[in-house]
């Protein structure tokens, strides 16, 4: 089904979540100062990092409303990294980005045109500058398939062999708590993205691709603060065996359950 590309006036919330690549920070930060519209809020949210990101954050003054949140978590708490910042979102939508994912200039601008309450956002993530990345560019060219502003079921994807990644996504920040935010039981990179869009199909949610709302790719970063290569390989290996376990209806129901119980506690829905 098409939908038609209207302007939004309503609010941009972006979670960017961190760990330990304080240096890369400026990197990160000089591209939203870069975006052709200022009027948003940037969270960003770091997960327990132990390099200085916290001094570094709390000293910054930027032309945008920001917000720092750490975690004090010590383990992959990414799930709860992200939950953080989509609760403490001042505005209605909500967009979830990676720190290794340097947006495009026009990312702010081009998102606030297509954000929707009744589907989830999603674009590209291209190979940053000089960087190659053939794997992520074969991923890339799956994409081609779907008609840009259609929507298509999780189903329908999962059919096609589309990728489905949870960076670079965008929702209404009450479409994030009512069909369950991230899952905080998992501590195992390579399943939690896996585990939100089962849910989100057991949920019925849409899926919507745009082209331009883009992000670069920093894929050689990702051994300098971040979980490394080889733990991220280990970290795989658990999670295969444990999907089919975590994606069962009495968890997703849970699941929701729960983050509607904790945005009710925190007075934030």
């Amino acid at each position: 089904m098409k939908e038609d590309r209207m302007p939004n006036s309503k609010g941009i919330s972006i979670v960017v979540t961190t760990y330990n690549r304080r240096h890369r920070l400026p990197t990160l930060l000089e591209a939203f100062i870069q975006q052709s519209d200022l009027d948003f809020q940037l969270i960003l949210v770091s997960d327990g990092s132990t390099d200085g990101t916290d001094e570094f954050a709390k000293s910054l003054r930027l032309p945008f409303d920001f917000k720092f949140i750490d975690t004090k978590f010590r383990g992959y708490g990414l799930a709860i990294a992200r939950n953080l910042g989509i609760l403490n979102a001042d505005k209605s939508y909500v967009a979830v980005l990676d720190d290794d994912s340097i947006p495009h200039f026009d990312y702010i601008k081009n998102l606030k045109d297509i954000v929707s309450s009744d589907y989830i956002v999603a674009g590209p993530r291209y190979p940053a500058n000089g960087v190659k990345d053939s794997r992520l560019q074969e991923k890339m060219e799956r994409f081609k398939q779907l008609k840009p502003g259609f929507k298509y079921k999780i189903n329908e994807l999962l059919e096609m062999h589309i990728p489905l990644i949870e960076n670079n996504i965008c929702m209404s920040k009450k479409n994030w708590i009512e069909n369950g935010l991230f899952s905080e039981r998992i501590k195992l990179y390579g399943i939690i993205g896996q585990e939100f869009f089962a849910r989100m199909r057991y949920r019925g949610i849409s899926y919507v691709f745009y082209w331009d709302i883009v992000i670069f790719h920093h894929s050689d970063w990702c051994n300098d603060g971040s979980i490394k290569s080889r733990k991220k390989k280990i970290h795989a290996y658990f999670a295969r065996r444990l999907r089919k376990f975590l994606k069962k209806k009495k968890f997703f129901d849970k699941q929701i359950e729960w983050a509607k119980t904790t945005a009710n506690e925190l007075d934030l829905k």
